[in-house]
């Protein structure tokens, strides 16, 4: 559903890149859709999704990134409605836009908004986000956003690779405190699924130290 959601855009001038870190499970789906010369696959050892993600912006050509989770989709006009944003926007280094947030049958909005466009001047609003869940939610994910593809690699931001936990958060707090231009839209792009089973929703016996990583 992810892969064929980013394929069924409006919006066609885009590449899609998708990275199999290590998977086995999806290979001949994804090797069959590489055939079209619909997707460019890259096949990778495993190493967690800082790496994969890292590697995508490392081969990514387009003018901007946009992320998506394996689990989750893109609206149909997703690409569509980045590309008037951007447009209306004067070229922005990142668009923060609204989500679905799907649990089972439960679908809500990741925040509540009027505004269909605006600059965030005060970038400590978002950055409190991040760590105490203000007025816009998921301002730490990477998904449901298109971040500026020349911002990303002049500014040198990247996925820390050594991190196990909260690694969207530093990412998107190092692109709030380095962005010049950061917009937010409630327009939704973007369903995101709530998965019991995912990493964030798991205990692990080392979570003391992943979060003295964090914070360090």
């Amino acid at each position: 559903m992810c892969v064929k959601s980013a394929l069924s855009q409006t919006y066609k001038n885009i590449e899609v890149i998708v990275i199999n870190d290590g998977s086995n499970n999806e290979y001949t789906f994804l090797e069959e859709m590489s055939k079209n010369k619909e997707i460019i696959l890259i096949n990778k050892e495993n190493g967690g999704v800082s790496s994969a993600r890292n590697k995508g912006i490392s081969i990514s050509t387009g003018n901007y990134i946009l992320f998506v989770d394996s689990d989750d989709w893109l609206e149909e006009d997703a690409c569509e409605k980045f590309n008037k944003l951007i447009s209306d926007s004067n070229d922005p280094d990142v668009i923060i836009s609204n989500s679905y947030i799907n649990n089972n049958e439960i679908k809500s909005m990741a925040f509540k908004s009027n505004e269909k466009l605006k600059e965030i001047i005060n970038k400590r609003e978002l950055i409190e986000c991040i760590f105490n869940n203000g007025i816009y939610k998921c301002v730490d994910t990477p998904w449901a956003k298109i971040y500026k593809n020349s911002f990303l690699k002049e500014q040198n931001i990247s996925f820390d690779e050594k991190l196990k936990y909260g690694e969207d958060g530093l990412f998107n707090y190092n692109v709030y405190t380095k962005a010049k231009k950061v917009f937010i839209t409630n327009s939704i792009t973007y369903n995101y699924r709530i998965n019991q089973f995912s990493v964030c929703n798991t205990f692990y016996s080392d979570m003391e130290e992943r979060y003295i990583l964090l914070i360090r």
